[in-house]
Protein backbone atom coordinates (compact mmCIF):
# COMPACT_ATOMS: atom_id res chain seq x y z
CA UNK A 1 0.00 0.00 0.00
CA UNK A 2 1.40 3.35 -1.03
CA UNK A 3 0.49 6.64 0.59
CA UNK A 4 0.26 9.67 -1.63
CA UNK A 5 2.81 12.36 -0.91
CA UNK A 6 0.19 15.06 -0.38
CA UNK A 7 -1.50 13.06 2.36
CA UNK A 8 1.81 12.61 4.22
CA UNK A 9 2.56 16.31 3.85
CA UNK A 10 -0.85 17.33 5.18
CA UNK A 11 -0.91 14.81 8.03
CA UNK A 12 2.73 14.96 9.23
CA UNK A 13 4.74 17.86 7.83
CA UNK A 14 2.25 20.73 8.07
CA UNK A 15 1.32 20.16 11.74
CA UNK A 16 4.98 19.79 12.74
CA UNK A 17 5.85 22.97 10.82
CA UNK A 18 3.00 24.89 12.48
CA UNK A 19 4.07 23.69 15.93
CA UNK A 20 7.67 24.72 15.13
CA UNK A 21 6.54 28.21 14.11
CA UNK A 22 4.43 28.59 17.27
CA UNK A 23 7.30 27.50 19.55
CA UNK A 24 10.01 29.57 17.76
CA UNK A 25 9.72 32.56 20.15
CA UNK A 26 10.27 30.20 23.11
CA UNK A 27 13.54 28.82 21.69
CA UNK A 28 15.95 31.06 23.72
CA UNK A 29 14.13 30.31 26.97
CA UNK A 30 14.05 26.58 26.27
CA UNK A 31 17.75 26.72 25.41
CA UNK A 32 18.62 28.40 28.70
CA UNK A 33 16.53 25.87 30.62
CA UNK A 34 18.26 22.96 28.85
CA UNK A 35 21.71 24.45 29.57
CA UNK A 36 20.75 24.90 33.23
CA UNK A 37 19.50 21.30 33.47
CA UNK A 38 22.67 20.05 31.75
CA UNK A 39 24.89 21.93 34.21
CA UNK A 40 22.75 20.70 37.09
CA UNK A 41 23.10 17.08 36.01
CA UNK A 42 26.63 16.91 34.55
CA UNK A 43 28.79 19.81 35.84
CA UNK A 44 27.77 20.76 39.36
CA UNK A 45 28.19 17.29 40.89
CA UNK A 46 31.84 17.22 39.72
CA UNK A 47 32.43 20.77 40.92
CA UNK A 48 30.98 19.87 44.32
CA UNK A 49 33.04 16.69 44.50
CA UNK A 50 36.20 18.65 43.71
CA UNK A 51 35.47 21.60 45.97
CA UNK A 52 34.00 19.85 49.01
CA UNK A 53 35.66 16.40 48.96
CA UNK A 54 38.92 16.16 47.02
CA UNK A 55 40.46 19.55 47.89
CA UNK A 56 39.81 19.25 51.66
CA UNK A 57 41.07 15.65 51.70
CA UNK A 58 44.26 16.74 49.93
CA UNK A 59 44.77 19.94 51.91
CA UNK A 60 44.00 18.67 55.41
CA UNK A 61 44.49 14.93 55.03
CA UNK A 62 47.72 14.76 53.03
CA UNK A 63 49.38 18.15 52.53
CA UNK A 64 49.09 19.50 56.08
CA UNK A 65 50.59 16.42 57.81
CA UNK A 66 53.42 16.17 55.26
CA UNK A 67 54.30 19.86 55.60
CA UNK A 68 54.21 19.65 59.40
CA UNK A 69 56.31 16.48 59.34
CA UNK A 70 58.91 18.17 57.17
CA UNK A 71 58.85 21.48 59.03
CA UNK A 72 59.08 20.18 62.57
CA UNK A 73 60.47 16.63 62.39
CA UNK A 74 62.56 16.03 59.27
CA UNK A 75 64.20 19.43 59.34
CA UNK A 76 65.70 19.00 62.80
CA UNK A 77 66.14 15.23 62.73
CA UNK A 78 67.55 14.79 59.21
CA UNK A 79 68.41 18.05 57.41
CA UNK A 80 70.28 19.94 60.13
CA UNK A 81 72.49 16.95 61.09
CA UNK A 82 73.27 16.22 57.42
CA UNK A 83 74.26 19.84 56.78
CA UNK A 84 76.52 19.80 59.86
CA UNK A 85 78.02 16.46 58.75
CA UNK A 86 78.72 17.87 55.30
CA UNK A 87 80.32 21.10 56.52
CA UNK A 88 82.28 19.80 59.48
CA UNK A 89 83.25 16.26 58.41
CA UNK A 90 82.87 15.49 54.70
CA UNK A 91 84.14 18.77 53.25
CA UNK A 92 87.46 18.72 55.20
CA UNK A 93 87.96 15.04 54.36
CA UNK A 94 87.32 15.75 50.66
CA UNK A 95 89.76 18.67 50.70
CA UNK A 96 92.40 16.48 52.33
CA UNK A 97 91.92 13.69 49.81
CA UNK A 98 92.15 16.21 46.95
CA UNK A 99 95.34 17.70 48.42
CA UNK A 100 96.92 14.24 48.78
CA UNK A 101 95.85 13.26 45.26
CA UNK A 102 97.36 16.41 43.75
CA UNK A 103 100.60 16.15 45.72
CA UNK A 104 101.18 12.40 45.49
CA UNK A 105 99.58 11.40 42.18
CA UNK A 106 98.87 14.28 39.80
CA UNK A 107 102.12 16.25 40.05
CA UNK A 108 104.39 13.17 39.76
CA UNK A 109 102.33 11.92 36.83
CA UNK A 110 102.65 15.29 35.08
CA UNK A 111 106.40 15.31 35.75
CA UNK A 112 106.77 11.82 34.25
CA UNK A 113 104.79 12.78 31.15
CA UNK A 114 106.67 16.06 30.60
CA UNK A 115 110.18 14.82 31.42
CA UNK A 116 110.16 11.12 30.45
CA UNK A 117 107.45 10.45 27.85
CA UNK A 118 107.29 13.68 25.84
CA UNK A 119 110.98 14.10 24.78
CA UNK A 120 111.24 10.74 22.98
CA UNK A 121 107.87 11.34 21.34
CA UNK A 122 109.00 14.79 20.24
CA UNK A 123 112.21 13.31 18.75
CA UNK A 124 110.23 10.53 17.07
CA UNK A 125 107.93 13.10 15.49
CA UNK A 126 110.72 15.47 14.45
CA UNK A 127 113.19 12.95 12.99
CA UNK A 128 111.02 10.00 11.86
CA UNK A 129 107.33 10.64 11.39
CA UNK A 130 107.40 14.14 9.87
CA UNK A 131 110.12 13.36 7.26
CA UNK A 132 108.46 10.07 6.30
CA UNK A 133 105.12 11.86 5.95
CA UNK A 134 106.65 14.58 3.77
CA UNK A 135 108.30 11.96 1.53
CA UNK A 136 105.06 10.00 1.19
CA UNK A 137 103.23 13.21 0.25
CA UNK A 138 105.91 14.06 -2.35
CA UNK A 139 105.74 10.52 -3.78
CA UNK A 140 101.95 10.78 -4.07
CA UNK A 141 102.31 14.13 -5.86
CA UNK A 142 104.79 12.64 -8.37
CA UNK A 143 102.53 9.61 -8.87
CA UNK A 144 99.59 11.94 -9.50
CA UNK A 145 101.49 13.89 -12.14
CA UNK A 146 102.61 10.64 -13.81
CA UNK A 147 99.03 9.36 -13.72
CA UNK A 148 97.69 12.54 -15.36
CA UNK A 149 100.27 12.39 -18.16
CA UNK A 150 99.66 8.65 -18.67
CA UNK A 151 95.90 9.25 -18.84
CA UNK A 152 96.43 11.95 -21.46
CA UNK A 153 98.62 9.66 -23.58
CA UNK A 154 96.31 6.65 -23.25
CA UNK A 155 93.23 8.81 -23.85
CA UNK A 156 94.74 10.31 -26.99
CA UNK A 157 95.63 6.83 -28.26
CA UNK A 158 92.09 5.58 -27.59
CA UNK A 159 90.58 8.57 -29.37
CA UNK A 160 92.91 8.02 -32.31
CA UNK A 161 92.03 4.29 -32.47
CA UNK A 162 88.31 4.37 -31.80
CA UNK A 163 87.43 7.88 -32.97
CA UNK A 164 86.46 6.88 -36.53
CA UNK A 165 84.44 3.93 -35.21
CA UNK A 166 82.50 6.11 -32.77
CA UNK A 167 81.96 8.84 -35.36
CA UNK A 168 80.49 6.36 -37.84
CA UNK A 169 78.31 4.80 -35.09
CA UNK A 170 77.01 8.20 -34.06
CA UNK A 171 76.40 9.17 -37.68
CA UNK A 172 74.46 5.94 -38.27
CA UNK A 173 72.37 6.46 -35.12
CA UNK A 174 71.60 10.06 -36.09
CA UNK A 175 70.52 9.02 -39.61
CA UNK A 176 68.31 6.27 -38.14
CA UNK A 177 66.61 8.72 -35.78
CA UNK A 178 66.03 11.18 -38.64
CA UNK A 179 64.50 8.42 -40.80
CA UNK A 180 62.18 7.34 -37.98
CA UNK A 181 61.12 10.94 -37.38
CA UNK A 182 60.45 11.31 -41.08
CA UNK A 183 58.25 8.19 -41.13
CA UNK A 184 56.38 9.18 -37.97
CA UNK A 185 56.02 12.77 -39.14
CA UNK A 186 54.59 11.67 -42.55
CA UNK A 187 52.10 9.35 -40.84
CA UNK A 188 50.73 12.08 -38.56
CA UNK A 189 49.77 14.33 -41.45
CA UNK A 190 52.45 17.02 -41.17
Amino acid sequence: MRLPVRVVVLVVVVPVRMLWELLAPLRPVVGRVLVFIGKLIFVWPWVGLWRYVLVPVWRYGIEWPVVRLHRYVLRYVVVVPLVWLGKKVLLPVARGVAWVFVRLVWRPLCWVVVRVVAPPLRLLWRYVLAPVGREILAALAVAGRIGVRLARVVGAALVWCFGPVWRSAVRTARETVEQIRGVLGAGSGR
